[in-house]
């Protein structure tokens, strides 16, 4: 599966991130969680004090956005999480993953310009991950 990128779409609540885990547990090969992304850019704006309804900010953060998954060990999980996330060098996997973060997440991906400047990250990433193999 060298060098392949398989993209898994669909609607909010259809199983998206519970497949693409297991698939890419299944395949050996990396995740690119784009949810933990927007999830990311939600806890970042909170820390910084930047409104999940500013556009032009959030926009701005997601540009500047350093954002790095590092995979776990099947191993070593013991029921919890495939990746860590780390923003800058904050774990923040446990964190993006409460209830106002996710309202959080909700919210940023509806600007257009967030989404915009997100797109070019999950691009980088997504190349860096298939010149190492390949991701889902």
């Amino acid at each position: 599966m060298s060098g392949r990128m398989i993209v898994i779409d669909g609607p909010a609540g259809a199983g998206k991130s519970t497949v693409a885990h297991r698939l890419a547990d299944a395949l050996g090969l990396a995740l690119l969680d784009t949810g933990a992304i927007y999830r990311s850019l939600a806890w970042q704006a909170r820390e910084r004090g930047v409104d999940w309804d500013d556009e032009r900010g959030l926009a701005a953060l997601a540009e500047q956005l350093r954002i790095r998954f590092e995979p776990v060990p099947v191993a070593l999980r013991g029921g919890g999480a495939s990746q860590r996330v780390f923003v800058d060098a904050h774990d923040v996997t446990e964190a993006i993953r409460t209830p106002a973060i996710s309202e959080g997440a909700s919210k940023v991906s509806r600007h257009a310009a967030v989404r915009a400047a997100l797109l070019g990250l999950q691009r980088g990433i997504g190349a860096d991950a298939v010149a190492r193999g390949g991701c889902v």
